[in-house]
């Protein structure tokens, strides 16, 4: 919840507290802190005063972050000497950065970013935790560094804003900006489980934490009950500011389970839907209700009218400078309709998937796949490219997914490149320089996974999803989008332990979610047990609506190609895709979930540039 922000290089007051509003809703309470060639701000909804100091005052620091050991790590410093003069709970961090240097992340067990100002060393610290739940921005001049919780803070005190139309066209590729690019030129993102130090104008970037795993050869029986075990201890140590749940599917459910058991008191859980949509009321609101009865939730349906994204697309973009607009309307509403959770934290399932199942899956498809002999591979993708566009606008969006997978799946690259690439593949056009996003991809993903895990293909996927996937695509647009309503989203399924563990279980056990089901079959009801997941989306339902009328506006004063000298995006392409857009307007359906998926991108990219780039003053959303 705390917002964060800083400089190295300068001492500004005027500069740091211009930082600091921007992000007004993290928080009634600004702290600041000016030092000899360095100032900081905090925003938050404690009533210190003071930044945390160790005991000498030649430390200080600015974090949002919840460490869970904390307790622990208080007892073992203390008997090490250190004072501890406040009761946050993130002090103890200082006091580890004393005792351990820039190691101190490997003993945190938390969500967090922090800063730590050495004055003995002039030595500035940057961390994010393990898992990228908390983001954290910087950039650099020759003289100064800059960082921030937040883009807008960077921004707002930019003297030039450009976009980086290299990181832009990976995202209109993977749906995602790879590494620490972001969407703004000479802005970077902090990836999870690194730290950066600054010292006399030199800025280094390592890797504090590399996931290990092992399959273990444990008993179904056994698996089932240390899964349930682990993310038990998860929840109850996250628990204790937690005041609701975001229900909807399987995972989510789960928790539900395990908040019931820490708390007396009725669970406050909430569901969002679209109004009026059958697919998502016969879906997740119906399982939510099932759940919210089985538990006696004091349960809250938030229904978003298909005509809201488009009202809310600038306040959104405004909010979310990571993510596509679509993505960000749940979330959106759910905060602005829940202003009494002001303050606080609600649980969600999201991440389970991503970081035990579908690994699985990719492990035994790689192996599948990997046994292909070379002219059937080659075969696949010359078919792919040449023959398969022939085919009916559905048939040749899956056709062509599928045939990709086949040509690529020799390696973890190859799968990534064939599987998240293919998602946009049809229209990999509409950018002019594919190659190098390829090679992108190579120099930021594929490569520092083969270091890492040079014989694990599994260990590869994995690292990569949870490096720049779920950060990026998952975390990122939750909590930006919830946090400017002052409300944070914990992710029980990040935890250390637990994610370790699930890594060790067999993979025929992990498949469909089985040993879920089987750890949780007395603690659900049997419809939620028994569920299959439906990934069909609602995408077509709100480009039918008034937002289709809002993208067409945008897309017909595609500015930001203007901006782009290196020529990054195809022009001609851009307008083909318009076009086609204008000419099946409102007539869209679940077969063209790729082609708007493209579409939301192309138009959130323009959005960014409208909100940020061509306005001076970007402290509320474009109206």
């Amino acid at each position: 919840m705390t917002g964060i922000c800083g400089i190295v290089g300068l001492e500004d007051i005027s500069l740091i507290k211009k930082m600091s509003d921007i992000i007004f809703y993290r928080g009634d309470n600004e702290i600041i802190g000016i030092y000899k060639n360095a100032c900081f701000a905090e925003r938050n909804f404690y009533d210190n005063r003071e930044l945390i100091q160790n005991e000498d005052g030649n430390i200080v620091m600015v974090a949002d972050a919840d460490i869970y050991n904390y307790d622990k790590l208080k007892e073992n410093l203390e008997k090490r000497g250190h004072s501890f003069s406040t009761d946050l709970n993130e002090e103890v961090i200082v006091h580890a950065y004393e005792e351990y240097g820039e190691r101190c992340c490997e003993f945190l067990d938390g969500d967090f970013v922090f800063a730590i100002w050495d004055s003995n060393k002039s030595k500035l610290m940057l961390a994010r935790d393990k898992f990228g739940v908390r983001p954290l921005y910087y950039t650099l001049d020759d003289t100064r560094i800059l960082f921030g919780s937040e883009i807008k803070s960077l921004l707002t005190v930019s003297e030039k804003k450009e976009i980086n139309f290299k990181s832009t066209s990976d995202y209109l590729i993977l749906g995602n900006f790879l590494g620490s690019l972001t969407f703004f030129k000479n802005i970077y993102v902090l990836l999870p489980a690194h730290i950066l130090t600054y010292k006399f104008g030199r800025t280094k970037v390592s890797r504090y934490w590399v996931p290990k795993f092992r399959i273990a050869k444990n008993t179904e029986e056994y698996c089932s009950k240390m899964l349930y075990n682990f993310l038990k201890e998860s929840v109850r140590k996250r628990i204790g500011e937690v005041n609701g749940l975001y229900l909807g599917g399987f995972d989510s459910s789960v928790i539900c389970s395990l908040m019931a058991e820490f708390s007396d008191e009725p669970i406050r859980t909430f569901t969002t839907c679209y109004r009026g949509d059958k697919l998502d009321t016969e879906i997740d609101v119906h399982n939510a209700r099932i759940v919210s009865d089985y538990f006696g939730t004091k349960h809250t349906e938030v229904a978003i009218e298909p005509n809201d994204v488009a009202k809310m697309f600038y306040k959104i973009i405004w909010r979310n400078e990571y993510k596509s607009c679509v993505d960000g309307a749940h979330m959106y509403r759910l905060a602005e309709k829940a202003s009494f959770l002001k303050g606080n934290k609600i649980f969600t399932g999201m991440c389970a998937d991503v970081l035990t199942i579908s690994m699985s899956k990719n492990e035994s498809t790689l192996l599948k796949f990997r046994k292909l002999p070379f002219w059937l591979t080659k075969t696949a993708e010359i078919f792919s490219r040449e023959f398969v566009p022939k085919l009916g606008r559905t048939k040749s969006i899956k056709m062509r997914e599928y045939l990709d997978g086949i040509s690529c799946m020799t390696t973890p690259q190859g799968y990534l490149i064939g599987k998240k690439i293919a998602v946009n593949y049809l229209y990999k056009d509409v950018i002019s320089r594919f190659d190098e996003t390829k090679n992108d991809i190579n120099k930021e993903i594929i490569y520092p996974a083969l270091k890492l895990y040079p014989k694990s293909h599994s260990s590869q996927l994995f690292l990569m999803y949870l490096t720049h996937a779920a950060p990026g695509k998952w975390i990122s647009y939750m909590e930006n989008v919830s946090i400017t309503q002052s409300m944070l989203i914990g992710f029980p399924y990040l935890d250390e332990n637990y994610i370790a563990f699930a890594r060790s279980i067999p993979p025929p056990l992990l498949r469909s979610k089985y040993i879920q089901r089987r750890a949780f079959s007395n603690k659900l009801p049997p419809e939620i047990i028994n569920r299959k997941k439906d990934d069909r989306t609602s995408i077509a339902r709100i480009f039918n609506g008034e937002f289709g009328e809002v993208a067409l506006q945008i897309l017909n004063n595609y500015s930001i190609i203007q901006r782009d000298t290196e020529h990054y995006l195809n022009k001609h392409q851009i307008l083909k895709y318009t076009q086609k857009f204008k000419e099946h307007s409102f007539k869209w359906g679940y077969q063209d979930k790729k082609f708007l998926d493209m579409i939301q991108m192309l138009v959130s990219i323009e959005g960014w540039n409208k909100t940020f780039i061509e306005r001076d003053d970007i402290r509320r959303p474009l109206k």
